[in-house]
């Protein structure tokens, strides 16, 4: 996994045992005044489509743990686009604090992209969706 956007750093101030780190393979952190929000991407397995019986898996997986770390009850998620891809997406919000996870399938393998941050910031998670460089062994 590759994913480096321009003005996002390593994680450090993160918890060591947030969902981030469980779920996702990078974790990325961008600074503002007043607040930190962070970025991540997991990766699952290989899926032909979004109703290919791993992916619907590996949705529910990620979507259970979304759900029991930021304390909001299971339900279906939304779907949504982002550049065209397409993504099934789950929003948690506290105040100005939104959590967010869209899953979807990207170069053949299911993938999640995570969001903790201000609402008023989703912009520079959705510049940066889609542009994690899947890198699968072929073994």
């Amino acid at each position: 996994m590759e994913w480096s956007p321009p003005q996002w750093s390593e994680a450090r101030s993160l918890e060591h045992d947030h969902v981030f780190r469980s779920q996702c393979s990078v974790v990325l952190q961008r600074r503002f005044p007043n607040i930190t929000m962070y970025v991540g991407v997991g990766v699952g397995e290989r899926a032909q489509g979004l109703d290919d019986p791993t992916y619907r898996t590996y949705l529910e997986t990620v979507s259970a743990a979304f759900c029991s770390a930021f304390g909001v009850q299971p339900k279906k998620p939304l779907a949504t686009k982002v550049d065209g891809l397409a993504y099934d997406e789950l929003v948690a919000t506290q105040n100005i604090r939104t959590a967010v996870v869209r899953v979807g399938i990207q170069d053949g393998v299911c993938i999640s992209y995570w969001f903790l941050g201000n609402a008023t910031r989703i912009n520079e998670f959705n510049a940066v969706i889609g542009k994690a460089r899947v890198i699968v062994d072929s073994r």
